[in-house]
């Protein structure tokens, strides 16, 4: 009996144990428990958003009451930049911040952080993922240019700014990601899109058509998406994409003009039924398109020039390869469903 009674504590104390190291990392009032931080982030999964890489350099906006992460001189392998400094939130990453810098695989970006600077990652070889949080409305051109290690980036901005004031800005050499990913050690690039996000906003992933190397070869929308726009070339150039996944459950809408324009490597597109709108050129410089999956029914092919509606005709789509020769035929028109 004594056995068994010593058997049942020392059974208790290691469910104790066990209880203590999965409660997480704790609140600053509470006892400390086995689960620790690890550089900022708790092996449970917490991020302590008070923590930053040491080196790391902040300059306070003496009216707003904020700071700009400004610099880097610090030697982590994960790069943890803050959501609060002295107390005041960290809402910006200034130009060049981070710009290349060979130490970090990987960074993390505090809750409060809003804007990326142009530059602000350019050139940092050895990062293999860009995570985009929810909160970031604006990015800089070339903010992660010749990132070239790159194999995975989530994208998860649920209202992010274009990086363009117009669409005269296909004419211009820069991008957001020029080259990344470019000499990943797995030789992809996957693209995930968070279900959260609602738009994938103007050029956002846009590669310049002088870019030395285009990236990604797969996107991948999670499931359940509310993302029901794609807008202008907003996918433009990608030459390596072989895959699109629009996810389960998918809510896209719009598919804006030349979204996916020169996606070389791409067969076939597979649309969610919730599709309304495809605009011209949405397809365009493909020569291996065989099919298109949008769904049956009517639908109207409408001309605009210079603003102005030139030409409109009802058409039925039918099968597949029908969609797809008849988008060809008409890859000026806009098509939208009414019925």
């Amino acid at each position: 009996m004594k056995h068994f009674s010593t058997r049942i504590i020392i059974l208790a104390l290691f469910v104790t144990i066990l209880s203590t190291i999965f409660i997480g990392c704790g609140k600053k009032e509470e006892p400390p428990h086995v689960c620790q931080f690890n550089y900022g982030e708790c092996v449970c999964g917490r991020i302590d958003e008070e923590y930053y890489s040491a080196g790391m350099e902040f300059l306070l906006d003496q009216e707003k009451l904020e700071y700009t992460v400004t610099g880097y001189e610090g030697t982590d392998i994960k790069l943890m930049i803050p959501a609060t400094y002295q107390g005041l939130p960290v809402t910006k990453i200034a130009d060049r911040a981070f710009s290349y810098d060979m130490s970090y695989g990987k960074v993390h970006i505090g809750k409060n952080v809003h804007t990326i600077g142009e530059k602000a990652f350019y050139g940092a070889q050895r990062m293999v993922e860009i995570t985009i949080p929810e909160q970031v409305k604006n990015i800089g051109l070339n903010a992660f240019s010749e990132c070239t290690k790159v194999s995975n980036i989530y994208f998860n901005a649920i209202e992010c700014n274009s990086p363009y004031q117009d669409k005269s800005f296909v004419y211009e050499l820069d991008g957001i990601w020029d080259g990344v990913g470019s000499q990943s050690l797995s030789k992809d690039c996957v693209l995930t899109i968070g279900n959260k996000v609602k738009v994938i906003p103007m050029g956002m992933f846009y590669s310049p058509s002088d870019a030395k190397k285009s990236f990604i070869n797969e996107i991948i929308f999670e499931d359940n998406s509310q993302c029901e726009s794609i807008e202008f070339v907003a996918f433009l150039n990608l030459r390596r994409l072989e895959r699109i996944d629009f996810g389960e459950n998918a809510s896209l809408k719009f598919v804006g003009e030349t979204a996916f324009g020169n996606a070389f490597k791409i067969e076939e597109y597979i649309f969610p039924d919730t599709i309304e709108t495809v605009e011209k050129y949405a397809f365009g410089g493909n020569k291996i398109l065989t099919r298109v999956y949008l769904p049956a029914g009517d639908w109207q092919a409408v001309r605009i020039y210079y603003g102005q509606e030139i030409d409109r005709f009802d058409v039925t789509l039918g099968t597949p390869e029908e969609i797809k020769a008849l988008i060809s035929e008409y890859g000026n028109y806009n098509f939208t469903r009414v019925g």
